[in-house]
């Protein structure tokens, strides 16, 4: 398999059709928790009110932290699932578009949106299924290692030897067959059981080549990840320096230079979206259709139907 060429059509593919940055900016967002403590929202303490101009007796009339409290997580709670809604309605849409690019036929974003809004139930049932199998699978190496552990110190260091490489095996695994299962789902318009069928055969057929994807894909993120934070600073950091020689404070100068430097993180994000699907997607067609027809298909107006 020439994964030179998916990885240069994967580029391509993101560079010429601009459209899919929009589904590429919410299919691969990325989603993490955190602890807030009190003192973390003590926003006298964080920020020199003065510095932008007001009085710090500001405080004394703005609600407590347990007033906000509730207010602050439910909103933070109301816009990850949003994210998550999105996502789950923008991958499903990025691979149509990606297919209808690649294989033929008429692109359009307004037509890979419906896709998506007609595949979020299977593909939320199939997110469903991916993270009760991660749990179960990591749960039970690591109750295997602390049983080692409790046993003795030495021995669990020994099972780590083993657990290690089980645990990257068990997240490959789980990745490629998620991933070749959503695309089964938007090209066949199947049932996530028919689906999880042919990506599993896919997978026990292809291992190498399926271990070769998550490799290249890993190094692409971590690459990729990195030149994007690159980026990032290198817009931000002297917005921030130029704010802060205004008079403001380090915090304060900070988050302007960061809201400011937004714009060009939402379009690098949504680049590096449509690379990630189109690799995987165009790693699909080359399993299912080995050295097939590649045939671009023109990008028409978002507004018009496929």
């Amino acid at each position: 398999m020439d994964f030179g060429k998916i990885i240069n059509n994967s580029f391509n593919i993101a560079w010429k059709h601009k459209s899919l940055w929009l589904l590429g900016l919410f299919a691969e967002g990325s989603y993490s928790a955190f602890y807030i403590h009190k003192e973390d929202l003590n926003l006298e303490k964080i920020f020199d009110f003065e510095a932008f101009g007001i009085s710090n007796d500001i405080m004394d009339i703005l609600p407590s932290f347990e007033v906000l409290f509730v207010p602050i997580m439910l909103a933070f709670l109301t816009f990850m699932l949003l994210l998550f809604i999105m996502h789950l309605i923008a991958v499903p849409g990025l691979i149509d578009g990606i297919n209808k690019i690649t294989r033929g036929g008429f692109y359009s974003l307004a037509g890979s949106i419906n896709v998506g809004l007609h595949n979020f139930w299977r593909f939320f049932g199939l997110f469903l299924l991916l993270f009760i199998t991660n749990f179960i699978a990591i749960i039970s190496l690591v109750l295997v290692g602390v049983v080692f552990f409790l046993i003795h110190v030495a021995l669990g260091i020994l099972s780590l030897l083993v657990l290690i490489p089980l645990l990257f095996l068990v997240i490959m695994t789980t990745t490629n067959i998620y991933s070749l299962t959503q695309r089964a789902i938007v090209v066949r318009d199947t049932t996530i059981g028919n689906a999880l069928e042919e990506a599993f055969l896919l997978f026990r057929k292809n291992l190498l080549n399926n271990l070769l994807i998550f490799l290249i894909f890993l190094g692409l993120s971590i690459g990729l990840g990195l030149a994007a934070l690159i980026i990032w600073l290198i817009v931000s950091l002297p917005l921030g320096m130029i704010v802060m020689a205004m008079g403001l404070k380090l915090i304060p100068a900070m988050i302007i230079g960061i809201i400011l430097g937004l714009p060009v993180s939402l379009v690098v994000g949504g680049f590096l979206g449509v690379v990630f699907n189109s690799l995987y997607t165009l790693f699909y067609f080359e399993l299912v259709e080995p050295g097939g027809p590649q045939i671009a298909a023109p990008a028409v107006p978002s507004g018009s139907q496929p």
